[in-house]
Protein backbone atom coordinates (compact mmCIF):
# COMPACT_ATOMS: atom_id res chain seq x y z
CA UNK A 1 0.00 0.00 0.00
CA UNK A 2 1.28 3.44 -0.66
CA UNK A 3 -0.21 7.15 -2.09
CA UNK A 4 0.99 7.33 -5.31
CA UNK A 5 1.41 9.81 -8.32
CA UNK A 6 0.80 8.64 -11.50
CA UNK A 7 2.33 10.48 -14.45
CA UNK A 8 0.52 9.07 -17.97
CA UNK A 9 1.12 9.41 -22.02
CA UNK A 10 -0.38 7.28 -25.16
CA UNK A 11 2.67 5.22 -26.53
CA UNK A 12 2.31 4.28 -30.02
CA UNK A 13 3.10 0.81 -30.65
CA UNK A 14 5.35 0.10 -34.20
CA UNK A 15 1.83 -2.17 -35.22
CA UNK A 16 -0.03 1.33 -35.19
CA UNK A 17 -2.07 0.90 -31.76
CA UNK A 18 -1.82 3.19 -29.27
CA UNK A 19 -1.56 1.84 -25.59
CA UNK A 20 -1.84 3.67 -22.31
CA UNK A 21 1.66 4.09 -20.34
CA UNK A 22 1.54 4.55 -16.94
CA UNK A 23 4.48 5.62 -14.18
CA UNK A 24 3.43 5.15 -10.23
CA UNK A 25 5.88 6.76 -8.12
CA UNK A 26 5.99 7.64 -4.36
CA UNK A 27 4.71 11.34 -3.39
CA UNK A 28 8.52 12.14 -2.12
CA UNK A 29 9.78 11.11 -5.83
CA UNK A 30 7.29 12.81 -7.91
CA UNK A 31 9.31 15.31 -9.51
CA UNK A 32 11.27 12.19 -11.63
CA UNK A 33 7.64 10.91 -12.63
CA UNK A 34 8.65 12.45 -15.88
CA UNK A 35 11.45 11.47 -16.46
CA UNK A 36 11.41 8.27 -15.76
CA UNK A 37 7.72 8.14 -18.00
CA UNK A 38 10.31 8.93 -20.62
CA UNK A 39 12.91 6.56 -20.28
CA UNK A 40 10.53 3.52 -20.36
CA UNK A 41 8.85 5.44 -23.49
CA UNK A 42 12.36 4.63 -24.82
CA UNK A 43 12.99 1.13 -23.60
CA UNK A 44 9.84 0.29 -24.75
CA UNK A 45 10.87 1.43 -28.48
CA UNK A 46 13.91 0.00 -28.89
CA UNK A 47 12.34 -3.73 -27.52
CA UNK A 48 9.93 -3.46 -30.29
CA UNK A 49 12.28 -2.95 -32.13
CA UNK A 50 14.38 -6.14 -32.01
CA UNK A 51 11.48 -8.42 -30.54
CA UNK A 52 8.31 -7.11 -32.15
CA UNK A 53 5.05 -5.27 -31.22
CA UNK A 54 4.32 -4.78 -27.30
CA UNK A 55 2.53 -8.15 -26.60
CA UNK A 56 -0.41 -7.17 -24.26
CA UNK A 57 -1.80 -3.55 -26.23
CA UNK A 58 -4.95 -4.10 -24.94
CA UNK A 59 -3.75 -3.08 -20.97
CA UNK A 60 -1.22 -0.98 -20.75
CA UNK A 61 2.46 -0.42 -20.40
CA UNK A 62 3.49 0.54 -16.58
CA UNK A 63 5.93 -0.06 -13.78
CA UNK A 64 5.31 1.19 -9.96
CA UNK A 65 7.92 2.33 -7.55
CA UNK A 66 8.63 -0.79 -4.98
CA UNK A 67 10.94 -0.85 -1.74
CA UNK A 68 12.39 -3.91 -3.72
CA UNK A 69 14.96 -3.65 -6.91
CA UNK A 70 12.28 -4.84 -9.34
CA UNK A 71 10.69 -7.99 -10.97
CA UNK A 72 8.96 -8.59 -13.89
CA UNK A 73 4.62 -8.56 -13.48
CA UNK A 74 2.85 -8.72 -16.30
CA UNK A 75 2.02 -4.64 -17.61
CA UNK A 76 3.22 -3.52 -14.49
CA UNK A 77 6.66 -4.17 -14.18
CA UNK A 78 8.08 -3.50 -9.96
CA UNK A 79 10.58 -0.77 -10.47
CA UNK A 80 13.28 0.03 -7.66
CA UNK A 81 16.09 0.81 -8.57
CA UNK A 82 15.57 4.57 -7.02
CA UNK A 83 16.21 6.12 -10.42
CA UNK A 84 19.96 5.89 -11.05
CA UNK A 85 19.51 6.56 -14.92
CA UNK A 86 22.78 6.83 -17.04
CA UNK A 87 23.42 8.08 -20.38
CA UNK A 88 24.04 5.45 -23.33
CA UNK A 89 24.63 7.33 -26.42
CA UNK A 90 22.19 10.09 -26.82
CA UNK A 91 19.53 8.19 -24.29
CA UNK A 92 18.63 8.16 -20.68
CA UNK A 93 18.27 4.80 -19.92
CA UNK A 94 17.91 2.59 -16.42
CA UNK A 95 18.87 -1.06 -16.87
CA UNK A 96 16.88 -2.49 -14.19
CA UNK A 97 13.26 -0.98 -15.78
CA UNK A 98 14.48 -1.76 -19.02
CA UNK A 99 15.55 -5.55 -18.16
CA UNK A 100 12.35 -6.00 -16.46
CA UNK A 101 10.22 -4.53 -19.28
CA UNK A 102 12.13 -6.77 -21.66
CA UNK A 103 10.33 -9.85 -19.54
CA UNK A 104 7.32 -8.98 -21.37
CA UNK A 105 8.84 -10.63 -24.49
CA UNK A 106 10.49 -13.26 -22.66
CA UNK A 107 9.07 -14.57 -19.74
CA UNK A 108 5.27 -13.29 -20.25
CA UNK A 109 4.86 -13.97 -23.91
CA UNK A 110 7.40 -16.34 -24.60
CA UNK A 111 7.09 -18.62 -21.52
CA UNK A 112 8.69 -21.92 -20.94
CA UNK A 113 7.15 -24.73 -19.81
CA UNK A 114 9.95 -26.12 -17.73
CA UNK A 115 12.68 -24.87 -15.25
CA UNK A 116 15.04 -26.72 -17.17
CA UNK A 117 14.68 -23.87 -20.09
CA UNK A 118 14.74 -21.06 -17.71
CA UNK A 119 17.63 -19.64 -19.62
CA UNK A 120 14.86 -18.75 -22.39
CA UNK A 121 13.43 -16.26 -20.12
CA UNK A 122 16.70 -14.99 -18.59
CA UNK A 123 19.24 -15.10 -21.43
CA UNK A 124 17.25 -13.36 -24.03
CA UNK A 125 15.98 -10.99 -22.06
CA UNK A 126 19.57 -10.27 -20.75
CA UNK A 127 20.33 -9.81 -24.55
CA UNK A 128 17.85 -7.13 -25.39
CA UNK A 129 19.81 -5.12 -22.46
CA UNK A 130 22.61 -5.34 -24.82
CA UNK A 131 20.78 -4.53 -27.58
CA UNK A 132 19.71 -1.33 -25.95
CA UNK A 133 23.66 -0.11 -26.23
CA UNK A 134 23.96 -1.70 -29.68
CA UNK A 135 21.15 0.93 -30.73
CA UNK A 136 21.86 4.07 -28.61
CA UNK A 137 25.97 3.50 -27.98
CA UNK A 138 26.94 1.62 -31.22
CA UNK A 139 28.98 -1.31 -32.32
CA UNK A 140 31.68 0.00 -29.48
CA UNK A 141 29.23 0.51 -26.85
CA UNK A 142 27.86 -3.06 -27.49
CA UNK A 143 30.82 -4.75 -27.43
CA UNK A 144 32.29 -2.93 -24.32
CA UNK A 145 29.18 -4.46 -22.82
CA UNK A 146 29.39 -7.79 -23.83
CA UNK A 147 32.92 -7.88 -22.95
CA UNK A 148 32.85 -6.64 -19.59
CA UNK A 149 29.74 -9.50 -18.82
CA UNK A 150 32.07 -11.88 -20.46
CA UNK A 151 34.41 -12.12 -16.96
CA UNK A 152 31.76 -13.04 -14.83
CA UNK A 153 31.32 -16.25 -16.71
CA UNK A 154 32.81 -19.18 -14.74
CA UNK A 155 31.05 -22.27 -16.85
CA UNK A 156 30.15 -23.28 -13.19
CA UNK A 157 27.08 -25.41 -14.33
CA UNK A 158 25.38 -25.95 -17.78
CA UNK A 159 22.62 -23.15 -18.86
CA UNK A 160 20.06 -26.02 -19.18
CA UNK A 161 18.99 -27.99 -16.39
CA UNK A 162 17.76 -31.52 -16.17
CA UNK A 163 13.77 -32.34 -16.56
CA UNK A 164 11.72 -30.91 -13.95
CA UNK A 165 14.11 -28.88 -12.33
CA UNK A 166 12.98 -26.91 -9.50
CA UNK A 167 13.28 -23.23 -10.18
CA UNK A 168 15.66 -22.71 -7.09
CA UNK A 169 18.14 -25.41 -8.85
CA UNK A 170 17.63 -23.75 -12.02
CA UNK A 171 18.15 -20.36 -11.44
CA UNK A 172 21.99 -19.39 -10.91
CA UNK A 173 23.82 -16.43 -12.84
CA UNK A 174 24.80 -17.90 -15.49
CA UNK A 175 21.01 -18.23 -17.34
CA UNK A 176 21.53 -14.63 -17.74
CA UNK A 177 25.36 -14.07 -18.75
CA UNK A 178 26.05 -16.86 -20.55
CA UNK A 179 22.70 -17.36 -21.81
CA UNK A 180 23.30 -13.77 -23.56
CA UNK A 181 25.95 -14.43 -24.49
CA UNK A 182 25.33 -17.59 -26.69
CA UNK A 183 22.46 -15.44 -28.20
CA UNK A 184 25.34 -12.66 -29.08
CA UNK A 185 27.53 -15.72 -30.41
CA UNK A 186 24.54 -16.54 -32.93
CA UNK A 187 24.45 -13.02 -34.30
CA UNK A 188 27.99 -13.32 -35.77
CA UNK A 189 27.42 -17.19 -36.34
CA UNK A 190 24.44 -16.08 -38.42
CA UNK A 191 25.24 -12.47 -39.76
CA UNK A 192 23.27 -9.56 -38.80
CA UNK A 193 20.91 -9.63 -42.09
CA UNK A 194 19.58 -13.50 -40.78
CA UNK A 195 20.30 -12.92 -37.14
CA UNK A 196 17.67 -10.13 -36.41
CA UNK A 197 14.37 -11.33 -38.34
CA UNK A 198 15.15 -14.20 -36.34
CA UNK A 199 14.95 -13.27 -33.06
CA UNK A 200 11.77 -11.10 -34.01
CA UNK A 201 10.29 -14.00 -35.88
CA UNK A 202 10.72 -16.36 -32.79
CA UNK A 203 9.08 -13.63 -30.49
CA UNK A 204 6.31 -13.12 -32.97
CA UNK A 205 5.40 -16.34 -34.12
CA UNK A 206 2.17 -17.88 -32.13
CA UNK A 207 3.35 -21.58 -32.14
CA UNK A 208 5.69 -20.10 -29.13
CA UNK A 209 3.89 -17.41 -27.40
CA UNK A 210 1.19 -16.66 -25.08
CA UNK A 211 -0.35 -19.80 -23.79
CA UNK A 212 1.91 -22.26 -26.04
CA UNK A 213 4.88 -22.57 -23.64
CA UNK A 214 8.35 -23.72 -24.81
CA UNK A 215 11.27 -25.57 -24.39
CA UNK A 216 14.80 -25.43 -25.47
CA UNK A 217 14.12 -27.40 -28.29
CA UNK A 218 12.02 -25.55 -29.94
CA UNK A 219 14.56 -22.36 -29.86
CA UNK A 220 17.02 -24.47 -31.20
CA UNK A 221 15.14 -25.77 -33.64
CA UNK A 222 13.53 -22.59 -34.61
CA UNK A 223 16.85 -20.96 -35.04
CA UNK A 224 18.05 -23.67 -37.44
CA UNK A 225 15.22 -24.04 -39.66
CA UNK A 226 14.90 -19.85 -39.97
CA UNK A 227 18.75 -19.98 -40.75
CA UNK A 228 19.27 -23.55 -43.06
CA UNK A 229 22.27 -23.66 -40.51
CA UNK A 230 23.88 -26.64 -38.61
CA UNK A 231 24.18 -25.51 -35.30
CA UNK A 232 23.10 -28.80 -33.15
CA UNK A 233 26.65 -28.73 -32.02
CA UNK A 234 27.03 -25.42 -30.98
CA UNK A 235 23.78 -25.32 -29.18
CA UNK A 236 24.64 -28.68 -27.62
CA UNK A 237 27.91 -27.38 -26.09
CA UNK A 238 27.06 -24.09 -25.03
CA UNK A 239 23.67 -24.90 -23.76
CA UNK A 240 24.33 -28.25 -21.83
CA UNK A 241 27.80 -28.31 -20.63
CA UNK A 242 30.36 -26.48 -18.87
CA UNK A 243 32.88 -26.82 -21.63
CA UNK A 244 33.52 -24.32 -25.05
CA UNK A 245 35.71 -24.44 -27.76
CA UNK A 246 39.48 -24.97 -27.34
CA UNK A 247 41.49 -22.69 -29.65
CA UNK A 248 44.97 -24.39 -31.27
CA UNK A 249 47.14 -22.01 -33.31
CA UNK A 250 50.51 -23.36 -35.02
CA UNK A 251 52.82 -21.32 -37.15
CA UNK A 252 53.35 -22.59 -40.82
CA UNK A 253 56.23 -21.71 -42.65
CA UNK A 254 56.82 -18.08 -42.73
CA UNK A 255 53.54 -16.40 -43.56
CA UNK A 256 51.43 -19.37 -42.53
CA UNK A 257 49.18 -20.38 -39.42
CA UNK A 258 47.34 -23.42 -38.95
CA UNK A 259 44.05 -23.04 -36.37
CA UNK A 260 41.68 -25.18 -35.34
CA UNK A 261 39.45 -25.68 -32.72
CA UNK A 262 40.48 -29.26 -31.42
CA UNK A 263 37.55 -30.62 -28.98
CA UNK A 264 34.69 -30.09 -31.18
CA UNK A 265 32.54 -32.41 -33.51
CA UNK A 266 31.03 -29.25 -35.62
CA UNK A 267 32.07 -26.54 -37.44
CA UNK A 268 31.33 -22.55 -36.81
CA UNK A 269 32.69 -19.60 -38.41
CA UNK A 270 35.14 -17.51 -36.66
CA UNK A 271 36.46 -14.26 -37.10
CA UNK A 272 40.43 -14.02 -37.29
CA UNK A 273 42.72 -10.58 -38.10
CA UNK A 274 45.36 -11.06 -40.17
CA UNK A 275 47.62 -8.59 -41.57
CA UNK A 276 45.25 -8.21 -44.37
CA UNK A 277 42.23 -7.56 -41.85
CA UNK A 278 39.74 -9.26 -40.39
CA UNK A 279 38.51 -12.84 -41.75
CA UNK A 280 35.89 -14.98 -41.61
CA UNK A 281 36.99 -18.53 -41.16
CA UNK A 282 35.04 -21.84 -40.83
CA UNK A 283 36.68 -23.59 -37.65
CA UNK A 284 36.59 -27.10 -36.46
CA UNK A 285 38.62 -30.14 -35.18
CA UNK A 286 40.85 -30.09 -38.75
CA UNK A 287 43.40 -27.29 -39.16
CA UNK A 288 42.57 -24.15 -41.03
CA UNK A 289 45.69 -22.52 -42.71
CA UNK A 290 45.37 -19.09 -42.43
CA UNK A 291 48.19 -16.49 -44.59
CA UNK A 292 49.11 -13.23 -42.83
CA UNK A 293 52.19 -11.68 -42.73
CA UNK A 294 51.85 -10.83 -38.86
CA UNK A 295 50.86 -12.78 -35.65
CA UNK A 296 47.18 -13.31 -36.35
CA UNK A 297 44.09 -13.15 -33.23
CA UNK A 298 41.41 -15.52 -33.26
CA UNK A 299 38.20 -13.91 -32.03
CA UNK A 300 39.68 -10.43 -31.33
CA UNK A 301 36.32 -8.56 -30.55
CA UNK A 302 34.83 -11.42 -28.42
CA UNK A 303 31.95 -13.32 -30.54
CA UNK A 304 32.46 -16.33 -28.33
CA UNK A 305 33.11 -18.02 -25.26
CA UNK A 306 36.47 -19.55 -26.02
CA UNK A 307 39.69 -21.40 -24.31
CA UNK A 308 43.24 -20.02 -26.18
CA UNK A 309 46.22 -21.06 -25.33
Amino acid sequence: MGVFHEESTEFMSIDGKTIPMKVYVLQQNRSKAKELLQVLKTSAQTHEKYFGPYPFPDDKIAVVETPYLGMEHQTINAYGNNFQFEKIGDATADWLLHHELGHEWFGNKVSVGDWADFWIHEGLTAYGDWLFYLEHGGEEAYHEKVNSVRKSIAHARPVVSPRNSTSDFAYHPEIYTKGAFIIHSLRYFLGDEIFFPMLKAFATDEKYTYENLVETADFTQFVQKYSGADLQGFFDMYLKTIHVPKVKVRKKGNKGYQVSLPNIDFKMPVEIKTSNGYERHMLSNKPVLVKSESSIEVDPKGWYLLKKD
